[in-house]
């Protein structure tokens, strides 16, 4: 195989995953603006915890 195959073969297996990133990020603004915050506290929390759970920790201790 060459370089390309793989990258093309490692793409089209990760698309599953890639597609699973939209309805956690949707669920997660979703909950960001229930709780009152704005778009772009929501992009800078996402940008700052990349670990999915660290956003939503967050969201709950700012809230209470």
């Amino acid at each position: 195989m060459t370089k390309a195959q793989i990258r093309k073969n490692a793409f089209l297996k990760s698309i599953p995953i890639m597609c699973s990133y939209i309805f956690v990020s949707m669920a997660y603004g979703i909950m960001m603006e229930n709780a009152g915050f704005g778009w772009y506290y929501s992009l800078f929390v996402s940008l700052a915890f990349p670990k999915g759970i660290a956003a939503v920790r967050s969201v709950e201790n700012a809230v209470r």
